[in-house]
């Protein structure tokens, strides 16, 4: 039954692959960045054809962006090229040192890295390009309806509890969706100058669907919390502006609400509609990052690490995740066996003779395969690429995302296509904006 529902389910993504063509138009760029967030139908159709989709790709932003690579736009790009250059260099030395195919090898460099490096500099020059702006912003605005749309759709089918899919951007994993209601957020209320009307808010709460569709638990309380943080912000000695906390307060509170009931496990019954507990959101959070809901045992010596929290603790006991020796300090263990699966996805610690229970979070899974030194330049690359933004505001509300996401989730926010596609464009848009204009109060209409 289950499959038969996918495949109803996939060809309404494919209808919608249509129509935002239609939407839209055809041109160079529309079609690549299609292309990435309908990722999940090319991965449904196959593993053969996905992977001719993902070297199609790789190729096409290779043609697309290559040629920018190495026209400067501001200063901070040659820190970005440099650090990309440094990961590099550590990722190749991590194969020579651990072997494994080459297409594998050359196919998680290409696809899973050096995507998010070409699509940075492809999309820099917005900043001086207004028509390409102003295009860009109407297309990621309806692929992200699309993706309310979709996320709808798919709750009707499966209901709130199925990771698989998320809109049309994933097949078989559901990362992106505890992202991209965030950037979501970031991004509409960015193109709208920080003042949203009534209208505008019940637009940008849509988005929270794309991860309650999926079950995910962290958009519940983020997407209010960020909420917050961008309509409250103060200016200069303001640590928080009140007034408009007042105002957006009561909305963010309901979507708090509402994204408990509806996602069973962040409510005491366990099921869509259960009981408001905050006691239980609470420690239910704690339990599900740390192994354990006492924070007494999670900072006593007698801890034994649970879950992606405790897993950060792995980054100062490289020995308790099997490594030895200078070589896979620096350089890890590789990443093919990982990306074959032969012992599993690194999610679970057990599968590779780890001394971690759970997952074990993003950081201590690049330590193992790449070392530290592939997990700091990756770190360096991403925290420099953010540092691009001018506006101190958005910058500190974008690194605070980021943080979180990269040390307790999955390392989405850059190095998923269809996310860092949405950040490349809050970033340039930003820029050319300047930071007057982000930095007024926000107004709230009714009309």
């Amino acid at each position: 039954m289950r499959e038969t529902l996918e495949t109803y389910y996939f060809i309404i993504v494919f209808i919608s692959f249509l129509y935002i063509f239609f939407k839209v138009g055809i041109n160079k760029l529309s079609f690549i960045i299609v292309l990435i967030f309908w990722g999940g139908l090319f991965a449904f159709i196959g593993t053969t054809f996905f992977n001719l989709y993902k070297i199609f790709v790789v190729a096409y932003c290779l043609f697309l962006f290559g040629d920018k690579v190495f026209k400067r736009f501001n200063s901070h790009e040659k820190y970005i090229n440099a650090f990309f250059a440094f990961f590099t260099i550590s990722f190749w030395i991590s194969y020579f040192y651990n072997g494994g195919g080459i297409t594998t090898i050359l196919s998680q460099y290409a696809f899973k890295f050096g995507l998010a490096f070409l699509i940075y500099h492809g999309f820099k020059d917005v900043v001086y390009n207004t028509g390409k702006k102003e295009y860009l912003k109407y297309l990621l605005l309806q692929i992200l309806y699309v993706q309310v749309v979709l996320s709808v759709i798919k709750i009707l089918l499966f209901g709130f509890a199925f990771e698989q899919h998320v809109g049309s951007m994933a097949f078989g994993g559901a990362g992106v969706a505890v992202v991209m209601p965030i950037l979501g957020l970031i991004f509409y209320w960015l193109i709208h100058k920080g003042k949203l009307t009534l209208r505008d808010w019940l637009i940008v709460s849509s988005f929270l669907l794309i991860g309650l569709a999926s079950g995910k638990r962290a958009p519940v309380i983020l997407f209010p919390l960020f909420a917050l943080l961008l309509v409250g912000y103060g200016r200069g000695k303001l640590l928080f502006n009140l007034s408009n906390i007042v105002i957006i307060l009561p909305l963010a509170l309901f979507l708090f609400y509402l994204g408990a009931r509806v996602t069973p496990s962040l409510n005491p019954d366990n099921k869509v509609g259960g009981r408001f507990d905050f006691e239980h959101i609470i420690n239910y959070s704690i339990e599900y990052n740390f192994g354990t809901s006492d924070q007494t045992i999670i900072f006593s010596e007698n801890y034994k690490t649970e879950s992606r929290g405790g897993g950060l603790v792995l980054l100062f006991n490289p020995q308790r995740l099997g490594l030895s020796g200078i070589k896979e300090f620096l350089f890890g263990k590789g990443l093919y066996e990982v990306a074959v699966k032969e012992k599993g996805k690194l999610i679970l610690g057990d599968e590779y003779d780890i001394e971690h229970q759970g997952g074990i979070g993003t950081p201590a899974r690049l330590l193992f395969t790449l070392g530290y030194v592939g997990l700091v330049s990756m770190f360096l690359f991403s925290v420099v690429v953010i540092n691009t933004i001018y506006n101190r505001r958005l910058k500190l509300v974008v690194f605070l995302f980021y943080f979180w996401e990269f040390f307790f989730y999955g390392n989405q926010v850059i190095f998923n296509h269809a996310s860092i596609i949405v950040v490349c464009f809050i970033i340039f848009n930003s820029n050319s904006v300047g930071k007057a204009q982000l930095n007024g109060k926000i107004t709230l209409y009714t009309q």
